[in-house]
């Protein structure tokens, strides 16, 4: 039963730990496409089942608040990472999703301070979706390039990129605009003020 408790913060330790191994996989080359595409799914069903676990037995920990989105930021920073170091994506988007995880990772020290808990809202739920199809329409357009059909998506992935970083944008704004009071509060007692 413990285990079975804490199986939503196994799985988020999971989907760390094949991070790395998925950027090693990828980085090796066009020939081990297919295998960091597979790592990257495992890496992604982990998450599903991690919240559908939580949600659905109400499995909640402190740990597992911190470690949940933890993993997701491993997760997205790894793979954008080197997406953009393979110049597959532009540098200005890898940007925005960074500066957007890093002021919602903010957010969240400040709403603890004011004993409130950052709730995932459907619409980040819905950005984490649009992430991950975009990933998904990358790996087929590499996949896709060894038969010189390359640019075949590229009209659909841009679209799916400004989509994406449309959706980190304002998935953003609402979280600032919902927990707009909690924040005020969360700020006053980081400055020390009662």
């Amino acid at each position: 039963m413990i285990y079975f408790r804490n199986l939503p913060n196994v799985l988020s330790v999971i989907r760390i730990v094949l991070t790395p191994v998925f950027i090693v996989f990828f980085l090796w080359g066009s020939g081990w496409l297919i295998t960091s595409l597979f790592v990257f799914t495992l890496a992604a069903l982990t998450d599903t089942c991690d919240g559908y676990l939580a949600r659905r037995y109400n499995i909640t920990s402190e740990i597992g608040n911190f470690l949940d989105p933890l993993a997701d930021k491993i997760l997205v920073f790894g793979i954008f990472g080197v997406f953009y170091v393979r110049s597959i994506i532009p540098g200005w988007f890898l940007g925005l999703i960074v500066l957007r995880e890093l002021c919602i990772t903010f957010l969240r020290i400040i709403m603890l301070k004011s004993s409130h808990a950052l709730v995932t809202s459907r619409l980040a739920k819905i950005k984490t979706t649009a992430q991950f199809v975009l990933i998904y329409l990358l790996f087929l357009r590499l996949m896709l390039a060894k038969f010189y059909l390359y640019d075949a998506f590229a009209i659909i992935i841009a679209v799916s990129i400004y989509v994406t970083a449309f959706l980190t944008v304002y998935s953003a704004y609402r979280y600032v605009i919902k927990n707009f009071r909690a924040m005020l509060v969360g700020l006053k007692k980081l400055r020390g003020i009662s």
